[in-house]
């Protein structure tokens, strides 16, 4: 037989105005202490099946079992009764469902048995959830630091009685089901990657309706929902056009403030989450386990504790949270969509979450997941950013997948932000704006000359023509002037020119979205993409410059010319090997000049002299050509670089 696992769920944000629950608990500060519980004792004990209805069912205390959960002592239970002849059972979601025994309260389900005698479960004592209420309370109307986390406590051993009478194997939680609504297929695989290994199961639910803002987001200045001892209410991750939420139960009320559920949710200790009043669609009957199916409907206020014995919070308190914006407009289709969402601003999980927002919006943007080119504006905004504000341009192309290419920026600007070293970030809003069409949009360099091909002085400005194909394109010349300083050191060294996107050999791409092309991922390999984002790396001295770093970093649609040392053996001038750089697909080979090695990561801040121009589509492959440095200098000033050219409209295949 095998045990389970905690059968609650939270939900999400915020919401119209919903039911408010129509049973009342018995008297709320009646409380039964564990010492006084003894087998046999019959009760009740309260939940929401359907709607917002709380109703009774029948409780059977079996007996105490000793240091059955992460606090200590459970109290085993089997319950009955014709609601739950409806359900089957304890249901994922009746986590938090008060149990009162002559009228005084014991403590709340929160734990069952899968594949097995779904009447059967444990309570959590009230006395410890009580604890977490105090936490709670302790924190008030203070400005708290959310994901500050309580030393990490795992389910312990349930250990059989001395007689023999009660023999239960290791606990093994029960996947807990998150309720996800406006996800694509893809997001909502990657959903699943990214929570099953937290020990949560996602499943089809609904969302918040419309009515209640514009785009599905919370109504600012409705009244806040009535949280009852029993109500259905929830915690969210993700709200509005994406919603992604678990739902659960009220154990307990006391002045403003709430506790449910009697196991954690991310067992974080502090946080700041949206809390809801919630509808329950229906109660599913399951061989596994039961489960409820169900939305937020009305903003109730925000949890401030999650801990192993339950979440507590306080009610008519809004939490923070990070707004995701996208504006997606199809120049193939000639439509612009707009999408918002609100995420959770937990510092581990704000990355994944912000990505898979984005790439919802995409897709339901493009409606469609392939190639193209996609023109993208980035801009973060939160307290603690320089200025306020953060914004960076930059232009994607994929074979595949650019739904998902488009948002690289995004993915390691906001995990630069949030998990930056330097000092924390309230992050407020992320918005991207994408010019999205199918045109390949790409230009391969075959070759690079200096013009004239003669020694340059330090003080000048090295001039180099560059010839770059189009994608099915006649052959272009561009120019650009490479600036010499002053004081660099006379010798043999080699220009390299390349595309802003383009790596150098042993350049490690940022983590982000993979160009899956939505295909089911195989099992056999690991994830990949918002569920596998690193810590960020950076040899930034402080936060400012990390930001700095971040917004001047090459860009697709540049291209590049660095002056690198090229020393014996294939080496650069600090003597770190060095060599060819990738070679773009779907264009002829890059052509080389010379045997000097190719151009240094980009990431490794070397103190190259660098010039770049902008040009209307993204630039690929990389070429070199050696450059003789004179000694001496000049008295005539460096030409001046000419202007980097206007965007140009997207010229169409025919």
């Amino acid at each position: 037989m095998l045990l389970v696992a905690v059968l609650g769920l939270l939900v999400g944000l915020s919401g119209a105005p919903g039911n408010r629950a129509e049973a009342q608990a018995p008297e709320q500060r009646s409380i039964m202490p564990l010492a006084e519980v003894r087998a046999g004792m019959k009760g009740t004990g309260l939940t929401v099946i359907r709607g917002t209805r709380v109703e009774p069912f029948d409780v059977e205390i079996l007996g105490v079992v000793p240091n059955a959960g992460p606090v200590g002592d459970l109290i085993l239970v089997r319950v009955g009764g014709p609601l739950i002849e409806e359900t089957g059972g304890i249901a994922a979601g009746m986590s938090g469902s008060p149990v009162y025994v002559g009228g005084r309260l014991i403590g709340a389900v929160s734990y069952g048995f899968s594949f097995s005698d779904h009447r059967v479960g444990f309570l959590t004592p009230i006395e410890r959830m009580l604890d977490v209420l105090a936490l709670a309370r302790a924190r008030g109307e203070s400005a708290t630091k959310p994901g500050e986390s309580a030393e990490e406590t795992l389910p312990e051993v349930i250990t059989a009685r001395p007689d023999g009478s009660l023999a239960l194997p290791p606990a093994t939680p029960l996947a807990t089901p998150l309720l996800v609504s406006g996800a694509s297929e893809r997001v909502f695989r990657r959903l699943q990657n990214l929570v099953e290994p937290l020990g949560y199961r996602v499943e089809l639910g609904g969302r918040l309706p419309t009515s209640a803002g514009p785009k599905g987001a919370e109504s600012t200045d409705a009244a806040p929902g009535q949280l009852v001892p029993g109500s259905a209410f929830g915690a969210a991750l993700v709200t509005g056009d994406l919603s992604v939420t678990a739902i659960g139960t009220v154990t307990y009320t006391e002045d403003d403030y709430f506790v449910g559920f009697g196991h954690p949710f991310l067992n974080k200790g502090r946080v700041e989450l949206p809390v809801s009043l919630a509808e329950i669609y229906q109660t599913v009957r399951s061989q596994e386990a039961p489960f409820k199916l169900g939305a937020p409907r009305q903003f109730a206020g925000m949890l401030l504790e999650d801990r192993p014995a339950g979440v507590a919070g306080k009610l008519a308190v809004r939490a923070p949270g990070i707004e995701v914006k996208v504006n997606v407009e199809d120049l193939d289709r000639r439509e612009k969509t707009t999408f918002t969402a609100m995420v959770a601003p937990d510092e581990v999980l704000a990355t994944n979450l912000v990505a898979l927002a984005a790439l919802q919006a995409m897709d339901r943007g493009l409606t469609r997941i392939g190639r193209g080119t996609a023109e993208v504006r980035l801009t973060m905004r939160g307290d603690g950013l320089p200025g306020g504000a953060v914004t960076r341009e930059n232009t994607f192309y994929s074979p595949a997948d650019i739904a998902a290419t488009a948002l690289r920026d995004l993915v390691s600007g906001v995990a630069l932000v949030t998990r930056n070293p330097f000092r924390p970030v309230s992050l407020r809003q992320v918005e991207l704006s994408a010019r999205v069409g199918e045109e390949r949009r790409t230009g391969v360099i075959e070759k690079v000359r200096l013009i004239p091909d003669r020694p340059v002085k330090p003080g000048e400005s090295a001039e180099l023509e560059v010839l770059i194909r189009p994608y099915r394109g006649e052959v272009r010349r561009e120019r650009i002037l490479l600036p010499v300083p002053a004081d660099f050191p006379a010798g043999r060294f080699v220009v390299a020119v390349r595309g802003g996107g383009t790596a150098a050999a042993g350049e490690e791409e940022e983590e982000s979205l993979p160009a899956d092309g939505g295909h089911p991922p195989n099992p056999e390999k690991p994830a990949k993409g918002p569920d596998k984002i690193q810590e960020p790396k950076t040899n930034a001295e402080s936060f400012e410059a990390l930001i700095d770093q971040f917004v001047r970093r090459d860009r697709n649609h540049e291209l590049v010319a660095e002056l690198v040392r090229a020393g014996e053996n294939g080496e650069d001038a600090q003597g770190e090997p060095v060599s060819e750089p990738a070679k773009p697909p779907g264009h002829p080979p890059a052509r080389r000049t010379g045997k000097a090695p190719a151009v240094q990561s980009n990431h490794q801040e070397r103190s190259n002299p660098k010039a770049r121009l902008a040009l209307p589509y993204v630039v690929l492959g990389g070429a070199e050509v050696q450059i003789e440095i004179g000694p001496g200098g000049t008295t005539e000033p460096p030409l001046k670089p000419p202007p980097a050219p206007r965007w140009e409209r997207p010229r169409r295949d025919p």
